[in-house]
């Protein structure tokens, strides 16, 4: 009888630890990748929004198939696991690395052990712990093979990539999100004839690939622009606005780490050109280009001046009513933006060889899934000007000509704004800077009073910060 005991109880036992069993994830992309060397292990990365509020009374969360235990005995015996928050330090450090353009969540990405991205899986949750090994097993496929970046580098660097091979390498590149290749078409077309210039497809690529603005690729592309003019009139909105977006990015980026203010400019009237219908907003978004560069290198003389004049002339003469429906605009074009995702979506899942559709053995059952989005920040006057006074306060200027200015669009926020507790932070900072240190107090209380009445503020723990900062003034030790 003692010996039957003893046989259930390790029974029980084992199926609890089986049935408890989780995937066991890193939080730092170095340490994983240098864990993944060690051990020779491919690294798999799971990246999505957190949503701290509880949800409403009758939504309901959808469970992850990445929480099956066998999944997770799975994952944890073959990959080097990794789970990042989009909204936090872990994703900004991982971006650095691998510069992602991707408003989708969830994100799956699975990398070799030397860190080489592999497969990139269908941004969606999904119920059923299928989905997730056949998705495993797929990329372990895609790795065992020659179409992979990691391959595809290899062969650069050996300099034994043709054109045909190059443009493979690009076009995977931008099915996983990454359109940071402006080294690598100006590469492409260097081993092009003029005369592939004449083909529409072919300027079309070279396009979306995100060449430098007025770069080497951009030029060729544009010395015949009966082609240019026709895929800028022809294609659908959606692919002209990433067209631009591409380039844009890339020759942003490539500006600011070379710090080349040249090529600042060009991506300024660049960006100008794109409103060609709109002189008005063009030169609008030409010069908040400019002031962007400038914050970013820290050029903070020009920073401070042009942004002084940007801010002043463009949304201090903004009334409440027009401010309204400026974000009510936004936030139409927001909802827009979603109905048109969703059925991108739909047509992915339709197209996607998941368990859902397969003959395996879960074809009986209903496959849950859900997906999560990030739009473009709502173009909200009051946020603007808020982000504008803090930035001249975070850039540390003591200047009392600059932090009047400050304090002017920081009142002038909370004036279109009055209920949002982070403008009262921001007004207590700079009036403190000010040496205004009574009003600094009363602005930061009105900070944590509104922020204690707030469930974001609350969930993402935004009080207790503001009290350190209290806490600080009183002690003027800010």
């Amino acid at each position: 009888m003692r010996k039957i005991a003893l046989i259930v109880l390790l029974l029980l036992s084992c199926n609890s630890i089986l049935h408890s069993q989780t995937i066991k994830y890193y939080n730092n992309i170095n340490t994983a990748l240098d864990d993944a060397k060690i051990h020779a292990k491919p690294i798999f990365v799971y990246i999505d929004i957190q949503h701290p509020i509880p949800p409403k009374p009758g939504i309901v969360i959808i469970k992850s198939g990445l929480e099956d235990h066998q999944v997770a005995a799975y994952y944890n015996r073959t990959f080097i696991n990794v789970k990042l928050n989009y909204s936090d330090s872990t994703f900004v450090s991982f971006k650095k690395i691998y510069p992602l353009e991707t408003k989708e969540f969830p994100i799956y990405l699975f990398f070799d052990a030397e860190g080489g991205l592999v497969y990139k899986g269908l941004s969606l949750n999904n119920s059923l712990g299928q989905y997730y090994l056949d998705m495993a097993q797929q990329a372990l496929k895609v790795q065992a093979s020659d179409k992979n970046i990691s391959k595809y580098e290899t062969l650069r660097r050996q300099h034994k990539i043709d054109a045909a091979t190059l443009k493979e390498y690009i076009a995977l590149k931008e099915k996983f999100g990454l359109y940071n290749n402006a080294d690598l078409v100006d590469e492409y077309v260097d081993k092009l004839t003029i005369g592939a210039f004449n083909n529409y497809n072919e300027v079309l690529f070279i396009l979306n690939a995100g060449p430098l603005a007025y770069g080497k690729a951009y030029n060729l592309c544009f010395s015949n622009r009966k082609i240019t003019d026709s895929i800028y009139k022809t294609e659908p909105l959606e692919i002209r606005k990433a067209i631009n977006n591409h380039i844009i990015v890339n020759t942003r980026n490539e500006a600011i780490r070379t710090r080349n203010f040249n090529l600042a400019i060009q991506l300024s009237n660049f960006v100008r050109g794109t409103w060609s219908n709109d002189y008005a907003r063009g030169n609008k978004a030409a010069t908040e280009e400019t002031i962007y560069y400038y914050n970013v290198v820290k050029d903070t003389a020009n920073y401070y001046r042009q942004a002084s004049y940007f801010y002043d002339n463009y949304y201090m003469g903004i009334s409440a009513d027009s401010a309204r429906r400026l974000k009510v605009k936004a936030l139409n074009e927001l909802k827009q933006n979603s109905t048109t995702r969703i059925k991108t979506l739909n047509a992915e899942i339709k197209k996607s060889n998941t368990s859902i559709n397969s003959a395996g053995s879960t074809k009986h059952k209903l496959a849950l899934i859900s997906s999560s989005s990030v739009g473009n920040p709502i173009n909200d006057v009051a946020d603007i000007l808020n982000n504008a006074a803090y930035n001249f306060y975070k850039l540390d200027t003591h200047n009392l000509n600059y932090l009047s200015k400050a304090l002017v669009w920081s009142k002038r926020s909370i004036e279109l704004s009055p209920d949002t507790w982070a403008y009262y932070d921001t007004l207590a900072h700079i009036l403190y800077r000010l040496s205004f240190y009574e009003e600094a107090l009363v602005e930061q209380k009105k900070a944590i009073q509104l922020a204690k009445q707030n469930s974001m503020a609350k969930s993402m723990n935004q009080v207790n910060p503001l009290i350190t900062e209290l806490t600080k003034m009183q002690q003027h030790t800010l």
